[in-house]
C-alpha cells in the first residue's frame, strides 16, 4: 500500500515537473517587429547623441590644450574626462549593440523571458541616469539622452506586460484543460 502511494507521488512530482519545465519555456515571447525597429531607431538616436557628446569633450580638450592661460593641472583632468568620456562611449556602443543582436535574435530564433527583461532594464537605467549625471556636455543632448533611455525603458516595461499577458493565457488554457479532464 505504501509503495503504491510513493509512486503515485514520484509521478506526480514528475508531471509537476515536467508542466513547470514546460510552462516556463511556453511563457517566453518573441518580440513584435515593430518592437525591433523602434528599438534600432531609438538605439542609433542614442548613439549619435553620444557622438555629440563625445566631440563637444574633444574640443572642449582641445580648447583647453591650446589655451595659453590653462594650468598642467587643468590639462590632466581634461585628459582624464576625455579618457574617461571614450571608455564611456566605447562600452555604452558594446552594450548597444549586444542589446540590438538580442532583441533582434527574439525576433525569430530565441524568445525571451522576465530575466532578459529584468537585466536588460537595470542595465539601460544606469547607463541612461550615468550618461545624464556623469558626462559633461550639452545639457540639451544630454536631457535628449535621457528621453531616448526612458523611451527604451518603457518598450522593455511592454515586454513584461507581453510576457505578463502571455503567461496569463497559458494559465487559462492549463485551467481550462483541467477542468475538462
Amino acid at each position: 500500500m505504501e509503495l503504491a502511494q510513493k509512486k503515485e507521488l514520484r509521478e506526480i512530482k514528475k508531471r509537476s515537473i515536467s508542466n513547470f519545465e514546460s510552462f516556463k519555456k511556453n511563457s517566453k515571447i518573441f518580440v513584435p517587429k515593430w518592437l525591433l525597429t523602434t528599438v534600432l531607431v531609438a538605439v542609433l538616436v542614442n548613439i549619435i547623441l553620444l557622438s555629440v557628446i563625445l566631440f563637444s569633450n574633444i574640443f572642449n580638450l582641445d580648447a583647453i590644450i591650446k589655451g595659453e592661460s590653462s594650468t598642467n593641472e587643468e590639462i590632466a583632468k581634461a585628459r582624464e574626462v576625455f579618457v574617461f568620456a571614450i571608455a564611456s562611449y566605447l562600452l555604452n556602443c558594446f552594450i548597444d549593440f549586444i542589446f540590438i543582436f538580442y532583441i533582434y535574435r527574439a525576433t525569430k530564433k530565441r524568445p525571451i523571458g522576465v530575466i532578459f527583461c529584468f537585466t536588460w532594464l537595470a542595465i539601460w537605467t544606469l547607463f541612461t541616469v550615468g550618461v545624464l549625471f556623469v558626462f559633461q556636455g550639452l545639457l540639451f543632448i544630454r536631457i535628449l539622452n535621457l528621453i531616448i533611455g526612458v523611451l527604451v525603458m518603457i518598450l522593455i516595461i511592454y515586454l513584461f506586460y507581453l510576457l505578463n499577458v502571455n503567461k496569463r493565457m497559458l494559465m487559462y488554457q492549463r485551467e481550462k484543460e483541467k477542468h475538462s479532464l
